[in-house]
């Protein structure tokens, strides 16, 4: 919120300007950069001006450095701020930078039974044909062609056992499915993949 950047803006695409709001917002400032050269060295020849000379180059050197240094000290402040390691920080900014995606949506169509149109018109023990939207721990939940997913209790994954979701199915995958339950109030179904040939 402090960077004035929404969520909307995050997931519709990189905010490529977030270092530059970072430095803006946590305002940092490199006091060393235009120090003047020590005034003892003037006046002492062709040695001091060469050494005022040198003095000279290595603060424009860091000074054309300073937006770096700046975010750096700017993470700093903005990490210790919100609680978090520096680390981390710069990981969120360099993923919140890149545009975009969501495996999801790289998913086949399926092509869904046409007598099931909305969820009151789910039924136990039909068979229907999913596509995986989501794996979690302790299942999988499968777009069967209405508003809500339905879910696959790890349990019902498979007829053997199965350590973790991922050990059986995978987001996109295309699934056959058996419905176990459906609660019409709550808008839940839970799915079996049991008997089921996939």
């Amino acid at each position: 919120e402090k960077l004035g950047i929404d969520k909307a803006a995050i997931a519709g695409g990189g905010v490529r300007d977030i270092k530059e709001r970072i430095c803006e917002v946590y305002k940092t400032e490199d006091k060393k950069s235009f120090e003047k050269p020590d005034i003892a060295t003037r006046g002492k020849g062709l040695a001091a001006l060469a050494e005022l000379s040198q003095e000279m180059k290595r603060q424009e050197k860091e000074a054309s450095g300073a937006p770096h240094k700046n975010f750096t000290k700017a993470v700093a402040k903005m990490a210790e701020d919100i609680g978090i390691g520096e680390m981390t920080l710069r990981d969120i900014v360099e993923e919140i930078k890149k545009p975009a995606r969501d495996p999801r949506e790289d998913a086949p169509p399926v092509v869904f039974r046409n007598d099931v149109k909305h969820f009151e018109d789910l039924k136990p023990d039909m068979e229907m044909t999913g596509t995986v939207r989501n794996v979690v721990d302790f299942g999988a939940f499968v777009d069967i062609g209405v508003k809500n997913d339905g879910l696959v209790h790890i349990s019902e994954l498979s007829d053997r056992y199965v350590k973790h979701p991922l050990d059986v199915v995978s987001v996109g995958d295309t699934v056959k499915v058996k419905i176990l339950s459906v609660d019409y109030d709550k808008q839940k179904v839970a799915l079996t993949m049991k008997g089921v040939r996939n």
